[in-house]
């Protein structure tokens, strides 16, 4: 297996840390100093704030407004006894964090389902589903799930020129896609909060397949079969 990285993702990915980690750096010495950051502020709530926002700036940037309700929702669950006391309200628990984080989920796949692109040979899929791309013809191969359970096979794979590229964009799901054993695997990632996950192995010498991962919450997986 190879990997590569695309270097404006890694530029994007590198800058986006740099800024969250210098920011946490401040608050830390602000802290240290005794500078106050508000009633009931703490410095973790500085920190956890500056990260959460961060997360929702990226996603609004790069026009994923459905991927924001997450970020929203432990911004509000980590603010929410500071908000209680703001509004002079005696019980800081103003609404249960499970229903809050329902409310995300559905906003996540409405807001998803509404702003959906279609394109090129772009397969998107709300729930379970299986998919199969036909190996002669690997050009152009997208993969989009909101929330959901997608697995993806190849057919016809003793025709393949080995030029494929897999574009997957999944958000708060879960995208398995079922590799030929004798194919290697090229993949380029973006990740934030979540997972893609391609079993380490010898390079074979075989044809490869390229994967492009844009990943929010969720969890790309290559299995080789």
């Amino acid at each position: 297996m190879s990997n590569k990285n695309n270097g404006f993702f890694t530029v994007s990915r590198s800058v986006f840390w740099g800024l969250v980690l210098i920011l946490a750096a401040a608050a830390l010495i602000l802290d240290g100093v005794g500078f106050s950051f508000g009633i009931g502020i703490t410095l973790w709530h500085v920190i956890g704030g500056v990260i959460l926002l961060s997360w929702i700036v990226s996603e609004c940037v790069k026009l994923r407004f459905h991927a924001i309700f997450f970020p929203l929702a432990f911004l509000f669950m980590l603010f929410e006894g500071v908000i209680a006391s703001w509004l002079g309200r005696e019980d800081p628990n103003m609404i249960s964090n499970w229903t809050l984080l329902l409310a995300a989920l559905l906003l996540t796949i409405g807001v998803g389902a509404l702003t959906k692109r279609s394109g090129g040979r772009e397969n998107a899929r709300l729930g379970n589903s299986t998919l199969y791309f036909d190996a002669n013809d690997p050009g152009g191969c997208v993969v989009s799930d909101n929330v959901g359970n997608i697995h993806v096979y190849f057919i016809n794979k003793e025709h393949y020129n080995g030029l494929g590229v897999v574009s997957v964009r999944n958000s708060v799901g879960k995208v398995t896609l079922h590799v030929p054993s004798e194919w290697n695997v090229v993949t380029e990632c973006k990740d934030t909060l979540g997972s893609v996950n391609v079993p380490e192995r010898e390079q074979v010498a075989g044809k490869s397949i390229t994967v492009s991962v844009r990943d929010s919450v969720g969890s790309v997986t290559v299995e080789f079969v």
